[in-house]
Formats: C-alpha cells, sequence, structure tokens
C-alpha cells in the first residue's frame, strides 16, 4: 500500500477530528461502559491545536487524504511542562476504522520513535486506552500501572501507563 507521513498543521483540524471520533468511538467499545465512551468520545476526539503546529504530530495520507494521526511531545500531557528532555510522550494516535491493519500507527510510531531519538530522547511514555495496550505492546511498550485521568470532575477514565526504550 502506498501512503505518505507528513506534520500536521492547524489547517488539518477539520481532517482529524473525524479520525478521532470515528476511532476513538470503533475501537474503545468494549473496554469502557456506553456511558463513559457517549461523554469522553466528545473530549478526547478535539484536535488540540498546539499538538497539531507542534512539528512532531504526523499525519498519514492515502492518495493526500489523511486516514491516520498521532505524534509526540516533550511536554507532559494535559499541561505545557517538559520534566525530562530525555522522555517522550506519544499522543493522540489513532487510525480510521475503514483503514485499520494496514500499518499505518506502526509507521508513524517508527516515524516518531526515530525523530525523537534523533533529539537525544531514550524513553517514550504514553497513557494507553484499554484497547491500545496490545498494539503498544506490539510496538515495544510495557504496560505499567493502571491510573484513571479525569476528563471531568465527574468523568474517571482507566488508563495503562507504558514506556519504552529507545
Amino acid at each position: 500500500m502506498n501512503f505518505s507521513i507528513r506534520p500536521t498543521t492547524l489547517a488539518d483540524n477539520d481532517a482529524i477530528e473525524p479520525i478521532l471520533k470515528a476511532s476513538y468511538s470503533t475501537l474503545l467499545q468494549g473496554f469502557y461502559d456506553a456511558d463513559t465512551l457517549a461523554r469522553a468520545v466528545p473530549i478526547m476526539s478535539k484536535a488540540q491545536p498546539d499538538l497539531l503546529t507542534s512539528g512532531t504530530y504526523y499525519a498519514a495520507t492515502i492518495d493526500e487524504k489523511i486516514v491516520a494521526c498521532g505524534g509526540w511531545t516533550l511536554a507532559v500531557p494535559g499541561t505545557k511542562k517538559v520534566q525530562d528532555a530525555s522522555i517522550a510522550h506519544i499522543r493522540h494516535v489513532a487510525t480510521h476504522p475503514d483503514h485499520l491493519r494496514k500499518g499505518l500507527a506502526k509507521a508513524i510510531m517508527t516515524h516518531c520513535f526515530d525523530a525523537a531519538q534523533a533529539i537525544g530522547v531514550t524513553q517514550f511514555s504514553c497513557f494507553s486506552s484499554l484497547a491500545a495496550v496490545a498494539f503498544y505492546e506490539s510496538v515495544g511498550f510495557r504496560a505499567g500501572e493502571q491510573k484513571t485521568v479525569s476528563f471531568a470532575p465527574d468523568l474517571p477514565f482507566p488508563m495503562v501507563v507504558m514506556t519504552r526504550d529507545l
């Protein structure tokens, strides 16, 4: 299959949000209850302008159409703070359900690993949804503790902290 990976821009917002929504709505089913998903997916599927313009968030395209996305930052998710410049954090990885199992997310992850390693990053961290643990393990991450992230005061969302050495 022929696809390419490129950094995103703010102009990609309208293409990224539907991918996040379709991916999360579909792939998280069975791992979280319907009420949690109904409330969490609209929050989780908002593209973040700072991420889109970071230079470290990528779109996978087929025939110039965005079908997958994902990236990394040095800043800890939910903050704008870099606690350790040797640790990068995986952010908002998603593939449109029509394009699963084509190697797109894995290619984005490899792109992330290479770009981060080039600037001295030695470890990756991510907060994985329960549904994505197997994917992250397939690209070399190790599962750690389960943690609850709150998307709203009354919306706890179980995640798994995962790490990968470069």
